[in-house]
């Protein structure tokens, strides 16, 4: 098949969201088909891609998104393609991947209050052209049809614009098992260790994000405190992997006592090592539609606490692969789940069996999984009955 995966960035630099259209482009190509990247900017693409690279606007922030939206519509209008995928709000192709969530549920997540999630509008009113994308994409629109990374995520679909329960497919990611494995960690564990001063009877927690806040770790910080006020010689440690503000964090951490436990090593391409020097993976956030980290760490071999929130939580069997959380706020019971793995015969037995959870999530499996849904979008389409 002749393929469109659309998105603004295709690059490895960047979050998940960049990057996830590449591994599927390459699991794509690898599975025979013809894939072509439309995007602004188009890094690191797999040789056997074709890119239609679309020139950036240069105008106002807000309006891109509107402007990459129309450009994509007379793309798909001028070259003819078996099935374009937009990986972001984008009007005119035939399916839609619901990656970054739903973004009027992810902004009153963010923001509980009222008057504090305008303001944030105000201040970022690209906010209100997602919001108006969005709505023209879902709302009432007999011709949606989306890939969801999660139920979570299709939930709020269903609960917002009302779009059909057999209008949206579920498909979970993959993950590289070449690079996230128990192998790994015996490879990386001690020296990794070393480098950061973490010692051998400590144990380790790692976060890994590029927003602080929504993703948790203040919560985290604070869960942190309250096991050592707790249990004085806790030997809890935090490893922070990812882009964010650390000095206002570390004032956190100073606050609840424990501006010693804390490890910011920024961005990395080499995240395994970190995964591989932890003990636990904890991501208490906000929202997230589905967290891939979460399924990197667990292949690992670690536990992982993440909350209700994550879609990722869905793979996570409570009390034998790690726990989920009811808030992603209370930190109280964010301490008390850690609390449960300070023994590390625990740990080894919950990160090997989170290990083993993982194994079916491959980006092939993925690949072949959302194919399915295009075939299955394509029949539906024709006015065909599929069976979903």
């Amino acid at each position: 098949m002749k393929l469109a995966l659309i998105n603004p960035i295709f690059s490895r630099r960047h979050g998940g969201g960049e990057k996830y259209p590449l591994d599927l482009a390459q699991a794509m190509i690898d599975l025979g088909h013809e894939v072509h990247l439309v995007g602004h900017l188009i890094e690191s693409a797999p040789a056997a891609a074709v890119r239609h690279l679309l020139i950036p606007p240069r105008r106002p922030r807000l309006l891109r998104p509107l402007l990459f939206s129309r450009r994509v519509e007379q793309l798909l209008a001028k070259e003819r393609f078996d099935f374009s995928y937009a990986m972001t709000r984008s009007l005119g192709a035939d399916a839609t991947f619901l990656g970054g969530g739903v973004a009027v549920h992810h902004l009153a997540m963010r923001y509980p209050r009222t008057l504090a999630r305008w303001c944030h509008i105000a201040l970022r009113p690209v906010n209100l052209v997602n919001n108006h994308l969005e709505r023209q994409l879902y709302h009432r629109n007999p011709h949606a049809y989306v890939v969801a990374n999660s139920e979570l995520a299709k939930g709020h679909l269903m609960q917002f614009y009302d779009v059909p329960a057999a209008h949206i497919f579920v498909v979970r990611h993959g993950i590289d098992h070449v690079v996230f494995n128990l192998e790994a960690r015996a490879k990386h564990r001690a020296a990794t260790r070393v480098e950061l001063g973490i010692g051998d009877g400590d144990m380790a927690v790692v976060f890994v994000a590029n927003n602080y806040r929504l993703k948790g770790l203040p919560v985290l910080i604070e869960a942190t405190g309250i096991l050592r006020r707790d249990v004085p010689d806790h030997p809890m440690r935090i490893i922070v992997v990812g882009k964010g503000k650390a000095a206002e964090y570390r004032l956190l951490a100073h606050k609840h006592g424990v501006g010693d436990r804390l490890y910011f090593v920024g961005q990395s391409t080499e995240v395994h090592r970190y995964y591989a020097a932890g003990d636990v993976f904890a991501l208490p956030t906000q929202y997230d539609p589905f967290a891939v980290v979460t399924l990197e760490a667990m292949a690992c071999g670690l536990p992982a606490v993440t909350s209700r929130e994550n879609g990722a939580c869905e793979v996570i069997e409570a009390g034998r692969t790690g726990y989920v959380l009811e808030s992603p706020r209370d930190a109280r019971e964010l301490a008390e789940c850690l609390r449960q793995l300070v023994d590390a015969d625990v740990r080894q037995r919950m990160g090997q069996a989170a290990a083993a959870t993982t194994l079916p999530f491959t980006h092939r499996a993925n690949a072949v999984a959302t194919l399915d849904a295009f075939a299955a979008i394509a029949k539906a389409r024709r006015g065909r009955h599929v069976e979903y």
